[in-house]
């Protein structure tokens, strides 16, 4: 594309083309439609909390009878802040080019001069480029996905974006045809149109989600509009987009046992084991049998085959033979499955194949759409009714364990019988971590002590990948890190830190250092007040945004957990406790706190305790949360006041005796 720059007199504009006509990339004239926009743009004052607007945008997404579709998009958007300069400078596209093409038709900024002038600057061939996507650079196989990145030169802060381009199959396409298109997204929008047409002989099943309007239909052609929409600042702690935010989902294949036929039709030839694969199984299992041996081969597939951390919906569903996946050793989460399930049915399993979607994200089941799901995992029968699901994602947890997920909707491959289930629930007590404390406070306000920490669920898993695969100096680096949590503490010794647990997944791992930390405790006059240190593990710990009085969004937790305290508090000879955090016990729908103190003659036994349930809260229901957390943060409820003895007590009355 030829690149130009040209200034164009506001008020003598000439209008290149009808309203709807996309003008071709060299051409630096300004449509009526655009102009328009331009016109009518709002400012910075309109949104003040806005990145970026998009005053009209346009999608149409086209299905022919034979399988192949054309995707032709067209927005205008308003630049307001650096961010958003930086956003939408360099655009991109994801796109497999082994069945698809991608062509942008124009790309350019529009920036208004002081003397109302534009300046219009258009991308030239040597500004869009395509790359292999994030993450795919060192993993051959998975090369077609591309991202086609667009630099707009020209860019301010206050520029028009005007893009346009399409995307059409060339071969026959790797996934069915189905999908979710947001309308709008965090930032405002003036205009948007989204237009799905399918064939005479297909049905479109759609769903118009969190505010979506119905769609306008003529004949086959359904078409949704959105105008004036205000933007959303997500709040902190909110659900994905898809389950948040304007959108449409969408698909042609008729209901979910279709939908997993299909795929179980493209999965189950590759997954053949050959010669290789079974002397490698054999080597792997020798005498185990059952669980174990299912374990074993989980486990050697997560430790050996590197992942490719990519989307199954970007990737497609046709996988590569599990000979070929062994022979690469890395593969994504549909490869490593195929692989795992060869190996299982030299074992004389039948393994079943199923897509998970997001951690915490809801399953529109209305709609049979695989766009919803982002990885495979396996199903495991096993004997006396047990289904066992496999992780192998990593070799952190157990891999009858999927880390995070709790009751979500799995789509399970079986022939002419898949369907949508509940992935198993995960209850407080199996999810989260034991701290253990024994504390020596100092009559100058230091302390030293030693803390254990025993891993419960998902916390072994951060835990191992903390510690597990890095060298002896590093963990105690890490450890180092850790203590300077506890009012910049640090190690008391060389080799005051130990783990357990870290290389058997069936074991809970543990982790324990002895530490000293000065001026801990704050002393004014004849009062010093203690407070008990609160987690100091950033890599281990559950997050409760409470912040806000009210929300407007639900509040969304990654799984149920429960984390206890115990502190065992020595209190130095010159000192007494005057007063300690009293007991307190509540409970609600969203969880419960426990508070317990007992004061000795010169102890302190305080034991605290955070259990939570339910990790998706609509907002009616948020004040649960709010004060149950505040109720758990609050100062008083960590807290020892102490008052220094007489250093002379006085003598007894005589009289008195």
């Amino acid at each position: 594309m030829k690149r130009a720059l040209i200034l164009l007199i506001f008020s003598s504009m000439m209008i290149a083309g009808a309203a709807l006509a996309l003008p071709s990339p060299s051409d630096t004239l300004l449509d009526a439609k655009t102009l328009d926009a331009i016109r009518n743009a709002p400012t910075k004052e309109d949104y003040p909390d806005a990145k970026q607007v998009l005053l009209f945008g346009e999608k149409t997404i086209k299905l022919e009878s034979d399988g192949s579709y054309t995707i032709e998009w067209h927005n205008l958007y308003k630049i307001f802040t650096f961010m958003g300069k930086k956003q939408l400078s360099n655009v991109k596209y994801l796109y497999d080019s082994s069945y698809e093409e991608a062509n942008i038709s124009r790309a350019r900024s529009i920036t208004l001069n002081e003397d109302s002038t534009f300046a219009v600057a258009v991308s030239d061939s040597l500004q869009i480029n395509d790359i292999t996507a994030p993450g795919l650079s060192d993993a051959g196989i998975y090369s077609d996905l591309k991202q086609r990145v667009v630099t707009i030169p020209g860019v301010v802060d206050s520029s028009f974006i005007d893009i346009s381009g399409t995307i059409k199959t060339i071969d026959t396409p790797k996934k069915p045809f189905d999908g979710i298109e947001f309308l709008a997204k965090s930032d405002p929008v003036r205009s948007y149109r989204l237009v799905i047409e399918v064939p005479a002989d297909r049905k479109l099943i759609y769903l118009s989600a969190n505010g979506a309007p119905a769609p306008s239909i003529e004949g086959n052609r359904y078409i949704w509009t959105i105008s004036d929409w205000k933007g959303l600042v997500p709040e902190q702690g909110g659900p994905l987009g898809r389950d948040l935010l304007p959108c449409v989902f969408y698909s042609v294949t008729k209901n979910w046992t279709l939908t997993a036929d299909m795929i179980e039709g493209r999965f189950a030839p590759k997954a053949m084991p050959n010669m290789e694969i079974i002397a490698l199984t054999k080597k792997i299992v020798g005498e185990l049998r059952g669980r174990a041996e299912v374990d074993s081969l989980a486990s050697w597939v997560a430790r050996n085959i590197r992942l490719i951390d990519v989307k199954i919906n970007d990737v497609g569903y046709i996988p590569n033979p599990a000979a070929k996946v062994l022979e690469n050793s890395y593969g994504d989460t549909r490869d490593r499955c195929v692989l795992l399930a060869a190996m299982l049915k030299t074992r004389g399993y039948e393994p079943n194949f199923a897509l998970l979607p997001p951690r915490n994200a809801r399953v529109r089941e209305e709609v049979p759409a695989v766009s919803q799901f982002e990885r495979m995992t396996l199903e495991v029968d096993m004997p006396h009714d047990e289904r066992m699901w496999l992780w192998t994602e990593d070799d952190y947890t157990a891999p009858d364990r999927l880390p995070g997920y709790d009751g979500e909707k799995a789509l399970l491959m079986s022939v002419g019988k898949g369907r949508l289930v509940e992935l198993p629930r995960i209850q407080p007590e199996d999810n989260g971590m034991d701290q253990d404390y024994t504390i020596a406070l100092d009559a100058d306000g230091s302390i030293s002590g030693k803390m254990s920490v025993v891993f419960r669920g998902d916390y072994e898993r951060d835990m191992r990948h903390e510690f597990r695969d890095v060298k002896k100096r590093h963990r105690r680096q890490r450890i180092e890190k850790v203590l300077s949590n506890i009012g910049e503490g640090e190690l008391a010794g060389d080799t005051t830190f130990s783990f357990g647990g870290l290389e058997d997944l069936n074991v809970r791992p543990t982790m324990s250092a002895d530490f000293k930390s000065k001026d801990y405790a704050f002393i004014q006059g004849d009062m010093m007040i203690f407070n008990f240190p609160e987690n100091p593990l950033d890599f281990a710990g559950s997050t409760v945004p409470t912040s806000l009085d009210e929300r407007d969004e639900p509040l969304v937790l990654r799984a149920p957990f429960k984390e206890n305290y115990s502190f065992t508090l020595r209190i130095p000879n010159e000192y007494k406790v005057v007063w300690a955090s009293e007991p307190m016990s509540i409970e609600n729908g969203f969880g419960a706190m426990n508070v317990s103190s007992e004061i000795g003659e010169n102890s302190v036994e305080y034991n605290v305790s955070l259990s939570v349930k339910k990790t998706w809260l609509e907002p009616s229901d948020y004040a649960e949360a709010r004060d149950l957390m505040r109720s758990y943060m609050a100062p008083k409820n960590r807290m020892v006041l102490l008052e220094k003895r007489p250093a002379n007590p006085p003598e007894k009355d005589k009289k008195g005796e």
